[in-house]
């Protein structure tokens, strides 16, 4: 059973949701997170939960799916357990185990209101759910909800209708002082102390600890004042606004188009990691050679090899698509 959420123009205008784009988000958490991010842009969205559809409404889901190019439906009352492959995160013994500072709870909410969504845009300012946040720091939902609330009471976050979380103009503010620092220590890390892009974020979060504002910009400056961070993201995130509305996620590219790699999504590690490996880092150039059913798996021509890539590492390749060469 898959998890489905994008936007499609409507055969016909469909009069409870009003005319022009209509979301259909098709159960599942991916479905959720990326139906939330469609609203955050003001379209209109439905949702369907597959488990709960009657068998003479089937039809009209099956055909939804198939016009997204999706698997076809599970039988009623039994789910698939088809998982898009997840790479292993590498043995690393260099992450520092703390407590979380407000800082990583600033970069995991600025992190987690630019999702990407389905069709591949990059979503800016969307709402995100407590319980990915908590997630996506490796704290229980308790410790996770206790820190939001201090952050609520200092006007940094606000809820939404539904609970969801967005920060404020002040926390965004402070969110993106605090990204700047982690990848100028990143970048710090990676070039001057030796370590990987895929343990980088760790490190540097450890160290933003012992420094404060002034020390990370000496740092800057003894680095050569660096553009980007490890990951392909600007060092200043006003910058990486602008160039976002122009990246799409590596799985909306189409077999056939070449591509750009420009940044890998910072949310998992031990993807990012297992991307790098696969010759998937900043600046790699690559041809879609083809794609599965339901659009996974993606093959790749990168650096004269051919990679298969499943659903979520295709979305935490951000590329810039290219113009096709001339013959």
């Amino acid at each position: 059973m898959g998890a489905i959420a994008t936007a499609i123009p409507p055969e016909e205008p469909a009069p409870a949701m009003g005319e022009g784009t209509v979301a259909v988000a098709l159960d599942g958490c991916g479905a959720a997170c990326t139906r939330r991010a469609l609203e955050a842009q003001g379209l209109a969205t439905t949702s369907i939960v597959l488990e709960e559809l009657e068998d003479d409404e089937r039809p009209l889901a099956e055909r939804v799916m198939a016009r997204l190019g999706s698997p076809p439906l599970a039988p009623r009352g039994r789910r698939s357990r088809t998982r898009p492959p997840r790479p292993k995160a590498p043995a690393s013994t260099s992450r520092v185990e703390r407590a979380h500072s407000l800082g990583d709870y600033l970069r995991a909410l600025y992190a987690l209101s630019s999702p990407v969504a389905e069709c591949g845009a990059v979503v800016h300012d969307a709402p995100a759910l407590a319980a990915h946040l908590a997630a996506m720091l490796g704290v229980s939902r308790p410790t996770g909800g206790e820190m939001l609330r201090r952050l609520e009471e200092g006007g940094l976050v606000r809820r939404g209708p539904s609970k969801e979380v967005l920060l404020t103009d002040k926390g965004r503010a402070l969110a993106e002082r605090a990204v700047r620092r982690q990848r100028v220590l990143e970048r710090f890390v990676v070039d001057f102390l030796g370590g990987s892009v895929a343990d980088c974020a760790g490190e540097a979060s450890a160290l933003e600890a012992a420094m404060d504002g002034h020390m990370v910009e000496r740092i800057y400056e003894r680095l050569g004042r660096p553009e980007r961070c490890p990951h392909g993201w600007p060092v200043d995130p006003a910058r990486e606004r602008q160039e976002q509305r122009s990246l799409v996620a590596l799985s909306a590219v189409a077999a056939g188009e070449e591509a750009t790699v420009v940044a890998l999504a910072e949310t998992d590690d031990a993807v990012v990691g297992w991307l790098v490996e696969q010759g998937l880092a900043p600046g790699a150039e690559l041809s879609v050679l083809e794609r599965g059913p339901g659009g996974e798996p993606l093959v790749v021509l990168v650096c004269g090899e051919r990679r298969f890539l499943g659903r979520a590492p295709a979305q935490a390749v951000l590329v810039h698509r290219r113009e096709p060469r001339s013959a």
